[in-house]
């Protein structure tokens, strides 16, 4: 028979832990995909055993964690490489490209730093899957703020770098915490599967990112008379 495993949540200890369980087939009596106690040898045998379409269901049943790492990831690429490249502190020396590369490496050294201090905190700071899907909106919120302050002006000076290293905590948070959740809620034997797969998603949205923030970039640039 052929075995399938079904994506499920454990109902018993209250938990939304992601758990694979074996769907007996109508006929024959093969062996199930019976999943173990979760040591490498097997975790191994079990994924070696699982088909394309079980592999290609359960990267799907992933996407609690797998969305808001691509949307954080998109979001903060995004204005780093298109929103933040139209900035300067003094709204008259805008035209002046070593006052806008004088406020972009500004924000990135406070981005920089709200990221090494999010990921450096994981063990103490962690958040339930409500807190990692929050975090994604406010970083979307915080693009479209800058992007529309880019062009209307209304908040300049360097209080900015306040919401850049906002920027950073809420990259360095998802990223810690939806790996975090991910070993906390997914069966042992699909776990290291699970943490490969969830590495293509932040990939996914840097890599579309910096494709967009090219034109990100050209339109604030024709919005603000950049030349």
């Amino acid at each position: 028979s052929v075995v399938s495993p079904l994506p499920m949540l454990a109902g018993d200890s209250g938990d939304d832990t992601v758990r694979f369980i074996d769907e007996a087939g109508e006929a024959g009596s093969g062996e199930g995909l019976v999943v173990g106690d979760g040591d490498n040898a097997s975790g191994n045998q079990f994924v070696e055993r699982m088909s394309s379409s079980q592999r290609c269901r359960f990267v799907c049943s992933l996407w609690p964690y797998l969305i808001p790492l691509f949307t954080v990831y998109w979001s903060e690429y995004v204005m780093q490489a298109g929103a933040w490249t139209s900035f300067a502190f003094d709204p008259s020396q805008l035209n002046h490209k070593v006052k806008r590369d004088e406020a972009y490496q500004y924000f990135n050294f406070c981005y920089q730093w709200g990221v090494f201090i999010s990921r450096s905190s994981g063990m103490l700071v962690s958040v339930n899957r409500l807190g990692l899907w929050a975090m994604p909106a406010i970083q979307t919120a915080l693009l479209i703020m800058f992007t529309v302050d880019s062009v209307a002006q209304f908040w300049n000076g360097y209080t900015l770098l306040l919401p850049a290293f906002i920027v950073g905590l809420l990259g360095g948070g998802v990223y810690v915490n939806a790996f975090t959740l991910i070993n906390k809620e997914v069966d042992p034997d699909l776990r290291e599967m699970a943490l490969s797969s969830a590495c293509v998603a932040d990939s996914t949205g840097i890599l579309l990112a910096d494709i967009m923030s090219l034109y990100w970039q050209w339109c604030l640039f024709a919005a603000n008379g950049i030349t």
